[in-house]
């Protein structure tokens, strides 16, 4: 439903979504301790918020879609191949993996907050500019690596400035 709030009360079980999940404005909220699999499904909200241990597995996000994600403290693996908008991505607890497959946009804003855990930024395609948003912040990240193919990428200095990474 356009502009309307859902919550998924998954509990033990997981929940896989299947079919496109269209909110407009609304907030994709999917409460879970067992797997939370969106795999390549489009999700359109203004935020998408998975609370709970349930490790979440996503393909195919799109900012320009949701330009906020928020998870739990499940093992979470997540892959942006459209940056056409500001996110803010906040992982929380587990070893997460942040996948971005995109250039980043002039004007635009990217947060990338991996949380308690040893968590990696994965850049998931050759010849990136993840300079080209007015920021681009990484934090409680502790690995950036580059995907299979991958062998260069443009950073802005405020990235890499006072900060310790593991280059893989």
């Amino acid at each position: 439903a356009d502009n309307t709030s859902v919550t998924i009360e998954a509990g033990a079980n997981g929940v896989t979504l299947a079919t496109t999940a269209n909110l407009g404005t609304g907030v994709l909220t999917i409460n879970s301790s067992g797997a939370v699999g969106i795999g390549a499904t489009d999700v359109t909200a203004s935020a998408l918020v998975a609370a709970g241990s349930g490790a979440v597995t996503a393909t195919n996000l799109d900012s320009g879609n949701v330009t906020a994600v928020t998870t739990g403290s499940g093992i979470d693996q997540l892959t942006f191949d459209t940056t056409d908008d500001s996110l803010t991505v906040t992982t929380n607890g587990g070893n997460d993996i942040i996948t971005i497959s995109d250039n980043t946009v002039a004007a635009k804003s990217y947060v990338l907050n991996g949380g308690d855990g040893s968590d990696t930024l994965v850049i998931g395609a050759d010849a990136l500019d993840l300079n080209n948003g007015a920021t681009f912040t990484v934090s409680q990240t502790e690995t950036i690596q580059a995907a299979n193919g991958v062998v260069a990428v443009t950073v802005g200095a405020a990235l890499l400035d006072g900060a310790t990474f593991i280059i893989d």
